[in-house]
């Protein structure tokens, strides 16, 4: 799991001349040279996932084929871990997830505000969804390479994972079995 505590946000316009637009000033959030979304003002929070790499040739949201990120809240972290379907937009775009997702990415409770802080579109922190079974499992038990079956997850979680708790090995993997 990478975790954003100093995230860089600068102001910057796509070139929206081939579509016939204006060019509009959006917020691009990273972390060193990780882009992790390209626009807080256009993204859509209210759909979850969230496509956090929105098209810069025309800004239209399910116009390029993934960038997405499932959002959920986790004590006082925000959790950004890979989507499961996307079918509100376009059922063919599950598993494509935005690229700096490689496993997961978690923003302390005080960076998600500043960037709602910056941009009044990103939703705050108490209305985030909670996250669920399978966003804790894809945050810290396997992330983006987990297999999507379960016939394929069991064997890989009995042979890495290490420790539960005082759990036996089948109570321990159980949960994260569960979608």
């Amino acid at each position: 799991m990478f975790i954003c505590d100093q995230p860089i946000l600068e102001k910057w316009s796509p070139e929206f001349s081939m579509s016939g637009q204006s060019n509009p000033v959006w917020t691009r959030v990273s972390d060193g040279q990780t882009v992790l979304c390209n626009s807080l003002e256009w993204a859509q929070w209210n759909i979850n996932p969230v496509q956090v790499e929105i098209c810069d040739a025309c800004g239209t949201v399910g116009c390029d084929s993934g960038g997405y990120v499932h959002v959920s809240a986790f004590g006082d972290i925000v959790l950004w871990t890979i989507p499961g379907d996307v079918p509100e937009i376009d059922p063919d775009l599950a598993g494509f997830p935005a690229t700096a997702i490689d496993g997961s990415v978690a923003f302390p409770v005080n960076i998600w505000e500043s960037l709602r802080a910056a941009v009044s579109d990103v939703p705050p922190f108490a209305r985030l969804a909670r996250a669920n079974g399978r966003a804790l499992r894809d945050a810290w038990a396997v992330g983006q390479t987990r297999p999507k079956s379960v016939e394929r997850l069991v064997p890989m979680l009995r042979a890495s994972v290490i420790a539960a708790d005082t759990l036996d090995v089948a109570d321990a993997i159980s949960p994260l079995c569960e979608t």
